[in-house]
């Protein structure tokens, strides 16, 4: 067998970074994916908003985020 299921009785990492993720020696890995059109147009718009207007509060008025990206501080 390639690998086992995930044992919750036995050690394994939870890494908090960008979103949690579990692992374990030895277990099975499980990926997740979502379709390009999960995420209504609306949504995505407002998100867009909400990353230009970011940038703006922090002097990069008139300047697309993703241009904006590499100069904000870490």
């Amino acid at each position: 067998m390639l690998g086992e299921p995930f044992d919750p009785n036995a050690e394994f990492l939870v890494e908090e970074t960008c979103k949690p993720h579990w692992s374990q020696v030895g277990a099975v890995v499980f990926v997740t994916f979502r379709t390009h059109d999960s995420i209504p147009q609306d949504v995505i718009a407002g998100w867009e908003r909400q990353k230009q207007d970011c940038v703006e509060r922090r002097g990069y008025s008139g300047i697309h985020w993703k241009e904006a990206l590499a100069n904000l501080p870490g």
